[in-house]
């Protein structure tokens, strides 16, 4: 019986493999060449939402106009109100310090200009002293001049007369050098070269009045007239001197320059 039913089924078997081969042929169609196509790269999608990173806008300056850029209004500059701690900076400053500083260096000016004064003023009187004495010497000179019209006959003594001249007029001269003010040193000097005159008119006149041929009455006339005159500026200059050296009380001190 096992073998029966193993036959049949055989035989079913081999009939329907040869029903599918014949109907396969005729069924199937040709298969001819066509074109490969080549398939779209389909790409993954990427999450935008997570690779994409903002950027800040970034603005460009040109020498055109500038377009497509924003401008960003300028941050608030915030008002700080005076602390308390710069009012009280203020109030550090050593003012006390400073205005005892100012009034010392005043001092010390001050000081320095009292000492110079005195010192200019121990200069002044250490010269009037000086010259005080070269102007004696010179009125001492001045009365040994024999009297106007008096002719000259002592030679020798006349001799010594000229040489306490010189040397007194030489010491005026010492005295202008060493003058404080040029008022003073004028003054001496004119007085200086007013004896120095004297002197040499006098010793023009002896001389003129000695000479062979004897001189003629103009010429000895014209020579008293140098005389006088020589006498009366040489008065004048001492005088000067005197006040200059001597000055009175309430008299009018000499002029600065």
């Amino acid at each position: 019986m096992r073998r029966f039913a193993a036959a049949l089924i055989l035989s079913l078997a081999a009939a329907a493999l040869t029903s599918c081969g014949g109907s396969g042929s005729s069924a199937l169609p040709e298969r001819t060449s066509s074109p490969v196509r080549s398939q779209p790269t389909v790409e993954a999608p990427t999450n935008e939402a997570t690779t994409a990173v903002p950027r800040p806008t970034l603005s460009v300056r040109a020498s055109g106009p500038v377009v497509g850029t924003t401008t960003a209004p300028p941050p608030a500059v915030p008002t700080t109100a005076p602390s308390p701690a710069a009012s009280e900076s203020s109030d550090d400053v050593p003012w006390g310090w400073i205005i005892a500083a100012i009034v010392i260096v005043i001092a010390v000016i001050g000081i320095v200009v009292l000492a110079q004064q005195r010192r200019r003023r121990g200069r002044v009187q250490t010269w009037l002293a000086s010259t005080a004495a070269a102007a004696d010497r010179a009125q001492l000179a001045r009365t040994l001049l024999p009297a106007p019209g008096q002719p000259i006959t002592d030679i020798a003594n006349w001799q010594a007369v000229r040489v306490q001249i010189e040397q007194a007029a030489s010491d005026l001269d010492a005295a202008a050098a060493t003058a404080p003010t040029s008022d003073r040193a004028r003054a001496v000097q004119d007085t200086a070269g007013a004896i120095r005159n004297v002197a040499f008119a006098l010793e023009s006149e002896r001389l003129l009045s000695a000479s062979t041929p004897p001189p003629t009455a103009a010429q000895l006339g014209e020579a008293d007239a140098v005389v006088r005159e020589a006498r009366a500026t040489a008065d004048a200059s001492l005088a000067t001197l005197e006040r200059l050296v001597h000055p009175q009380p309430g008299s009018p001190g000499p002029t600065r320059s």
